[in-house]
């Protein structure tokens, strides 16, 4: 069994940004909590079982969780493994610790700035010797090209009053994936709880269903109509 790692983030002290736009905003996201996890070690909690609150960050497995209020919840993939004795990370044999986050969001941001990631690698250390404080490591260079192969696994749960429009904006709905071209919603009728959000990873559950029967009897109604279609193109061909 899984352990869970809880911590409050109330008012968002944590400083992650609620909604993730660019792979950037995802690292970021990651990196975020992982400095915030270690600098209140003290405050973290740790569970076998345990029933999420609002304001909760919580990591599961390789999940991260995060309930910024009643409108907005938020899961991702979470590479970093969580040591609670120690209050560090570790992503594969590489620890991450609070001077790797201050690198690493570094390099994440001068990664933001050049054209090329091969380019920000190069510039990263202008002017910084090996021996000082702020020098980017090899491995931590590592670390950010595995960062940046990840596969975010974005979830978002939205309230959106603001921008509801029937249908086509349902006032609650999950944003699956943030690119812009990969993005979709998908409707709920209701709230959600942030105990419903996290079961719908819990691969101990059985799957969540989305469709509905009147879905399901316009599905097999416009395979009935196109296959009518096929066969009278094919009976009035020469």
């Amino acid at each position: 069994m899984s352990f869970i790692y809880q911590i409050s983030n109330k008012n968002n002290i944590a400083r992650i940004p609620a909604k993730v736009e660019t792979q950037k905003d995802y690292i970021d996201m990651l990196l975020n909590t992982c400095e915030f996890f270690i600098s209140n070690n003290k405050y973290v909690n740790k569970f076998f079982k345990y029933s999420p609150q609002l304001f909760d960050i919580i990591i599961i497995e390789k999940r991260i969780f995060i309930f910024f209020s009643a409108d907005k919840y938020v899961s991702a993939y979470f590479p970093f493994s969580f040591e609670f004795t120690g209050g560090i990370f570790h992503y594969n044999e590489f620890l991450i610790n609070q001077k790797s986050i201050s690198h690493l969001k570094s390099l994440n941001e001068c990664i933001n700035n050049e054209k090329k990631i091969d380019d920000a690698f190069a510039s990263c250390n202008l002017d910084v010797s090996i021996g000082d404080e702020e020098y980017i490591s090899d491995e931590e260079k590592t670390v950010m090209t595995l960062l940046l192969k990840s596969e975010p696994c974005y979830l978002r749960y939205d309230y959106d009053p603001k921008n509801e429009n029937g249908k086509k904006h349902p006032l609650f709905h999950l944003d699956v994936n943030f690119f812009k071209y990969g993005n979709w919603k998908i409707g709920l009728h209701d709230m959600i709880t942030p105990y419903r959000f996290c079961q719908i990873f819990n691969k101990e559950n059985d799957c969540e269903f989305f469709e509905n029967e009147n879905l399901a009897k316009k599905d097999k109604s416009l395979a009935l109509t196109q296959l009518m279609q096929l066969l009278f193109m094919n009976k009035n061909k020469p």
